[in-house]
């Protein structure tokens, strides 16, 4: 009897052991600048293109497959599977380094990935510290099939700061001119500065917005089927951090 009830707890605990690790975790990778060189003390926001490579072909060669936020919201709907190992790639802002170094890369290893423009900025390069790509360059982007414009407001106020008006302006005004320039209902939203409350993510919502990212260079965790879909987490893939480094840090995020 004695053996029995051991049996039976080890095999309890297995079950256990066997649903969580078969639960599915998304992380989401954040990027910003592409650059062939940077200053060491921007590689929260900067990497060169050999960087920006390795950690792509990392990701394949240990069997991640990019998705895009719509194969994640209609995994959250059950409308759809994801893949053993799904991860997320997404740009904040809307470089025009997005489009001259990162977009020939992920267009050679057919990488999907989602950027989130600034609307009141495209094409910009007098005023800002980056140039910014025009609305011509994100079709031809998102005409690929590997590139998906969502957004990131319109001008990056802090919705910590904005009133309800200037926020709810920057939400609205954005979806108007995708649609204006691009013929596009855009779906997702990069909250400035990872900058977010319980009224913004309202907001957002009446807006039209399905799912919306948050940035916490700290927190370091993947997104679960039950995570808030208004406050989604995402993952700093740094400058000077290689492929393999990344990969560590994504499997850490798994486990949180």
């Amino acid at each position: 009897m004695k053996n029995k009830s051991i049996l039976l707890v080890v095999c309890i605990m297995l079950s256990l052991c066997t649903t969580v690790s078969a639960q599915t975790t998304v992380p989401i990778l954040m990027y910003h600048n592409i650059n062939p060189s940077y200053s060491p003390d921007r590689a929260l926001v900067e990497m060169t293109q050999a960087e920006f490579k390795d950690q792509m072909t990392a990701l394949l060669d240990n069997e991640y497959t990019p998705i895009s936020l719509y194969d994640y919201k209609d995994w959250v709907n059950g409308e759809k599977n994801l893949p053993e190992k799904p991860v997320i790639i997404t740009f904040d802002d809307g470089y025009l380094n997005n489009y001259t170094h990162a977009f020939p890369i992920i267009k050679e290893l057919k990488i999907p990935v989602t950027i989130f423009v600034i609307t009141g900025r495209m094409g910009m390069s007098d005023g800002v510290v980056y140039p910014h790509f025009t609305w011509e360059q994100a079709i031809e982007m998102e005409n690929s099939g590997f590139v998906d414009i969502e957004s990131h407001t319109n001008l990056h106020s802090d919705f910590h700061f904005a009133d309800e008006k200037s926020m709810i302006l920057e939400l609205r005004l954005s979806k108007y001119l995708f649609k204006k320039y691009m013929n596009k209902d855009v779906e997702f939203l990069a909250y400035p500065y990872g900058h977010f409350n319980d009224k913004v993510k309202i907001e957002a919502e009446k807006a039209g917005y399905s799912a919306c990212v948050k940035t916490d260079n700290t927190e370091l965790s993947a997104n679960k089927k039950d995570t808030d879909v208004y406050a989604l987490k995402r993952i700093t893939a740094c400058g000077g951090m290689t492929g393999n480094e990344l990969i560590r840090q994504i499997e850490y995020s798994k486990t949180r």
